[in-house]
């Protein structure tokens, strides 16, 4: 089959082949470039999803905190001012995260589609928990119970949501920025019950609880540092190098990490506590937006370097291969040419120049100086097998020639 191809199409077989290899393999590295580039900028795509999880968290656990002083105190006006407040504020970051959520396509929200209808179904039974709320059903203890546990599917959903992203760095960057809303979530519980503390209606199993709320912290403080990187880790330090604001209810003796053996003896009104929360919960939060600014920033900078290593790439594939194609080119023409003026030549001396002449002296004629001239000799630059063949060639047509001279010179 390969014998009966012309040698124009056998070269260009031959350097075809292995550009279609380098144009396979080419290929393969771009959509593995162009894949990295998608995995970091599904980070940007998910990312309204996360903070309108995460807004919706911290102010369930708000609400928590109002909603276990209103329950401890019904007759405090503050805490019912503070309590709508706080409703409001949490059906707004509901109906966000809704939105943020629905804008997503179904591919990027399956892998966490589960938690979120979850959270959305906890979060629906919000209605019935504040109806019985209302109507006074609940005891204080049972309301911060209630709103920790919801709280906890939405850090559950928080985490899905990093687990979804490709990107196994950027993965584990934002789990360490829910791992603070964790903190941050465990803050509001250990406040909703100390609330109950302050208001005489705590129990044995409410300071236990209270106890487990502060350990929660410290776990979900020492899984971020575990896992944050020194960029992020310095962003932390940073934010919280005042140290946290003083709570009522813990002694201020107490060595960095040890827990309190008891609720601190002291007299303070509920709204003076839930002021001093609300201090700490923008210090923490203050720790998690410098953090997160670090895990934005981080990607922004992966996704121009991996943008430029696809453009540099495709740049540089594409040059090689027009490269290859001049090259390519190059040595077909090279040679193309000499063999067709081989071929032309030779069909010319074969067809007409030699029959006339042979015609000629078969009749006696003279041979006028002109025909034997016009084999002139094929001009080949190339030093190659092809230029050898064009001197053998020539050489042939120049003994043609000598005959053809030594004959006339016979026939005078």
């Amino acid at each position: 089959m390969l014998a009966k191809l012309p040698l124009r199409s056998k070269l260009v077989l031959v350097v075809a082949v292995p550009l279609f290899v380098l144009l396979g393999f080419a290929g393969a590295a771009i959509v593995q470039r162009t894949d990295a580039l998608s995995d970091v900028q599904q980070y940007s795509t998910v990312l309204p999803a996360f903070d309108a999880t995460s807004n919706a968290t911290r102010a369930i656990g708000n609400e928590g905190v109002v909603a276990t002083w209103r329950t401890a105190v019904p007759i405090d006006a503050a805490a019912a001012a503070d309590l709508r407040k706080a409703r409001a504020t949490t059906d707004d970051s509901i109906d966000r995260l809704k939105t943020a959520t629905s804008a997503l396509s179904a591919n990027d929200r399956a892998a966490f589609d589960e938690e979120l209808q979850r959270f959305l179904r906890r979060a629906d039974e919000l209605t019935k928990v504040r109806r019985d709320l209302d109507l006074s059903v609940p005891t204080p203890a049972e309301v911060a119970d209630q709103f920790a546990g919801i709280g906890d599917d939405g850090v559950a959903l928080s985490n899905a949501i990093a687990r979804s992203l490709q990107d196994r760095g950027l993965a584990t960057s934002l789990a360490g920025v829910v791992s603070l809303d964790e903190e941050q979530l465990a803050s509001a519980h250990e406040a909703a019950i100390g609330m109950t503390a302050i208001t005489g209606d705590a129990r044995t199993a409410e300071f236990k609880d209270w106890i487990s709320a502060i350990s929660a912290q410290q776990t979900a403080r020492s899984e971020f540092l575990a896992t944050a990187s020194s960029a992020e880790r310095r962003a932390f330090d940073e934010a919280r190098s005042g140290g946290p604001p003083s709570d009522p209810l813990r002694r201020s003796d107490l060595r960095n990490g040890e827990l309190p053996a008891g609720f601190a003896p002291v007299e303070v009104a509920p709204s003076h506590y839930y002021n001093s929360y609300r201090d700490k919960q923008s210090f923490l939060q203050h720790g998690i937006d410098a953090v997160q600014h670090v895990v934005t920033r981080t990607e922004v900078n992966l996704e121009s370097d991996r943008r430029q290593d696809v453009l540099f790439f495709g740049l540089s594939v594409a040059g090689i291969i027009l490269g290859v194609l001049l090259l390519a080119w190059s040595v077909v023409r090279s040679v193309n040419r000499p063999l067709r003026a081989l071929t032309a030549s030779a069909r010319d001396l074969s067809e007409h120049r030699l029959p006339a002449l042979v015609d000629s002296l078969h009749k006696g004629a003279d041979v006028i100086a002109t025909q034997l001239d016009s084999l002139t000799p094929i001009e080949v630059q190339s030093e190659d097998e092809l230029g050898e063949l064009a001197n053998a060639f020539n050489s042939v047509q120049q003994t043609t020639a000598n005959v053809a001279r030594q004959q006339v010179e016979l026939l005078r």
